[in-house]
């Protein structure tokens, strides 16, 4: 027996037809619809969020690796302390507080290794070409309200800008003391709605400022060497 087959492949679709070609009759024919593979809302691809969530899961896990390296280099350094015990009094301090007292004063190792590692989990936001030109633009204004915001409060790097803002918020008085960090920027699409906001450029400023101040104190610590090896980080 002879047959032939018919098909007819859509976007949403597949069309159907098998033909006797010995007894010269139609056998049987349909169609199959599915649908499109896009949200009904959104219209957005399915794999839409697969992507965005295996993305975010390389990204944590790059994030870990990277933090695991830096901790190796600072404890290496002496910069940070091989306890658990005192890793975690260490956590008692206030970062923001020693990121604004590392540009004029003496830091202790294990203090500066605390702003270090600190510095290293907020690298800021970085531009690039895959940007969308409407949103970049929306981040760059973010950005230069942030460096008046600085200026105004005689801010020389955006960790003191932020020790700042944390002490005005603490003289505001009795109750809850608002979040320092930027907080609720983004929409839940991840489009930036607007507010002060850091670049790269502001942490890079900052740790460059940090390091050549302390170096003065740790001159065989902060070389030259172990400071490109813990940018690389």
């Amino acid at each position: 027996m002879k047959y032939r087959l018919g098909l007819d492949m859509g976007a949403t679709s597949i069309g159907w037809a098998v033909f006797d070609m010995d007894e010269n009759v139609w056998k049987d024919m349909g169609v199959r619809i599915f649908d499109d593979g896009r949200a009904d809302k959104s219209k957005l691809s399915l794999c839409v969020e697969r992507r965005q969530a295996r993305g975010m899961r390389r990204l944590t896990d790059r994030r870990h690796v990277r933090t695991r390296e830096l901790l190796e280099i600072l404890t290496g350094l002496g910069l940070f302390p091989s306890s658990a015990e005192e890793r975690e009094k260490l956590k008692l301090q206030d970062p923001y507080e020693l990121r604004a007292k590392a540009l004029d004063g003496r830091l202790s190792l294990f203090e500066l290794g605390r702003v270090l590692m600190q510095l290293s989990k907020r690298k800021g936001f970085l531009s690039n070409r895959k940007d969308d030109k409407k949103e970049g633009g929306k981040l760059a204004k973010g950005n230069e309200e942030l460096e008046i915001a600085m200026k105004e409060k005689g801010a020389r790097t955006y960790g003191e800008f932020l020790y700042l803002q944390k002490q005005e918020n603490e003289r505001k008085g009795a109750g809850k003391i608002p979040p320092i960090r930027l907080k609720n920027c983004f929409d839940d699409k991840g489009k930036f709605t607007g507010g002060l906001f850091p670049f790269r450029k502001n942490y890079k400023e900052e740790f460059e400022q940090i390091w050549k101040k302390q170096a003065e104190f740790y001159p065989s610590v902060l070389t030259e060497e172990n400071k490109e090896k813990i940018k690389s980080l």
